[in-house]
């Protein structure tokens, strides 16, 4: 617009979804301030979650797709992220919602 080159010395993200940099701290800083720690479910919270159970659970856990033939609501979502839990509601994967099944991810180890 100025019609002149110009070019980027620094730049410093202050947020990234509902963290804000006031309240991040470096590793030195994180026995002290404790509030900056967050769970992966936490950070996730934006996605939509799906609680898998019985069969399905088991197979997801070792990274085979979740059929959604019963699960119409996800069906809309094509191509969105969703976070995947248990029947305790523990998080422990990411997958990516396909035409008829959900592809997983990322399986988490917690």
């Amino acid at each position: 617009m100025l019609g002149v080159g110009a070019h980027v010395t620094e730049l410093m993200r202050t947020r990234v979804g509902n963290f804000k940099i006031e309240e991040a701290a470096n590793i030195g800083e994180l026995p002290q301030k404790a509030s900056a720690l967050h769970s992966v479910d936490a950070v996730l919270v934006h996605l939509p979650e799906m609680i898998v159970t019985g069969d399905d659970l088991e197979k997801a856990r070792h990274g085979n797709p979740i059929p959604l033939f019963m699960l119409p609501e996800f069906h809309r979502m094509a191509g969105s992220a969703v976070r995947l839990k248990d029947s305790n509601g523990r998080i422990f994967g990411i997958g990516k919602v396909a035409k008829d099944f959900i592809k997983i991810e990322r399986l988490l180890f917690l």
